[in-house]
């Protein structure tokens, strides 16, 4: 080798050849791509071999990916071809990539026996605090879903934002929203409005909703201006900040090439999706991201039930975590629950303005309401549209005799 690259030459294959022109399919070492001396090119030949030896020796990839190089790095897998599919007969080799694929670093797990989050990650599956893990979120419509895919913060990021919210607490988890910095458009007056940080709004305060339309806000089912928790960042174009939001948190969207508009939780929205404008128009979401944020939850309730954040026309309500395959109905389900509330805030409005709270946060209407309705959300979603339907019809009813009787009056 030593003496083919003094005289000018290159060496591959065990041969001295008069340029690396020559050949394609094999290592080549000559002094024409390199200015170091010819004992260096050589032992870089050496060194090379040794690896590639070393590194075809290993026939699964646990072994594979912990095979030491001599520059320090480690040997790959190559499981899957240059297409993404998956490699009728895996190997291992020095990386990079080559005519048949790309190498990995990482084993394919089966995503069945990982018990953390982090080696569910990193082993390039899914992760949900319900459910565990699984291949991919794909898979599941009924439950919170994170995945290396969908989520572009590291994989240690993600876990901790996971573990920021207690997701065994169902009365914390159902009533998240939207975080303290999202932008909100408040009616000054008349004829003028002014946008202001969610944090800022209050009872009282009405906000934009649809079009050029706007709702008074009668209560804060959670408001808790101090606490750490995690939201999903939505990118979109046409938008200039991202919506953060909770995961269970109700959007209006239409899946991508659709053509119908429905409620859905946050986590199931994904890339190409059509988030609905307050002028009835969409943004296409172009990157979903997942963040920490200290500055609290906030989660305002509307007359209209609905609310723009950020640009977004959003629902003031949740899907419950373990039934996102329903999100569409609860929309409805949740406004027609509130019922109740609103109706009481019409006749007692100093008492709405003045609401008290958990020390969650919680507001105290909406903290006995849901432990009231626990039976009912246990019983499953058929239980619960029969009596939302039903207590609903009975409400309106109430609600119009009172008020025929102080029109009496």
């Amino acid at each position: 080798c030593i003496d083919c690259i003094e005289s000018g030459c290159a060496w591959a294959v065990g041969i001295c050849l008069e340029s690396c022109s020559m050949i394609a399919d094999a290592p080549c070492y000559s002094s024409e791509y390199s200015s170091d001396p010819a004992t260096e090119i050589c032992q870089r030949k050496d060194d090379d071999e040794a690896d590639s030896a070393a590194c075809s020796s290993q026939t699964d990839c646990g072994g594979c990916v912990q095979t030491l190089k001599s520059d320090g790095s480690y040997c790959q897998w190559y499981a899957e071809d240059s297409f993404g599919s998956p490699h009728p007969s895996p190997y291992c080799s020095t990386g990079g990539c080559d005519m048949v694929g790309c190498g990995s670093s990482v084993c394919p797990l089966d995503c069945s026996v990982a018990t953390e989050c982090s080696d569910c990650l990193n082993g390039n599956c899914s992760w949900s605090p319900e459910i565990g893990c699984f291949d991919s979120c794909d898979l599941i419509a009924d439950a919170s879903c994170f995945s290396p895919g969908r989520i572009t913060d590291t994989v240690q990021e993600v876990c901790d934002s996971i573990d920021v919210n207690d997701q065994n607490q169902l009365w914390f988890s159902i009533i998240q929203c939207f975080a303290g910095n999202n932008q909100v458009n408040v009616l000054q007056g008349s004829f003028s409005n002014i946008t202001k940080p969610i944090k800022e709004l209050r009872i009282g305060d009405f906000v934009q909703v649809e079009h050029d339309e706007y709702s008074r806000v009668y209560s804060f089912a959670h408001l808790d201006s101090s606490r750490k928790s995690s939201f999903l960042q939505i990118y979109s174009d046409n938008l200039k900040s991202p919506l953060e939001i909770t995961p269970d948190h109700l959007l209006f969207a239409k899946s991508s090439g659709g053509k119908t508009v429905e409620s859905k939780a946050a986590s199931l929205i994904k890339l190409g999706d059509e988030l609905l404008l307050p002028s009835g128009g969409t943004s296409t979401v172009t990157k979903i991201r997942n963040t920490i944020r200290k500055d609290g939850i906030y989660a305002p309730l509307t007359e209209k039930g609905t609310i723009a954040v950020s640009g977004v026309l959003a629902s003031c309500y949740v899907a419950l975590p373990s039934n996102h395959k329903f999100s569409s109905s609860f929309h409805w389900l949740s406004h027609m629950a509130t019922l109740p509330r609103r109706w009481y805030c019409q006749f007692n409005w100093e008492s709405c303005q003045n609401e008290s709270y958990t020390s969650d946060g919680l507001a105290t209407w909406a903290h006995v309401m849901w432990v009231l309705a626990e039976p009912i959300l246990e019983s499953g979603i058929e239980t619960v549209l029969l009596t939302t339907t039903v207590l609903s019809i009975l409400m309106t009813k109430v609600i119009m005799v009172v008020k025929k009787r102080k029109a009496a009056a």
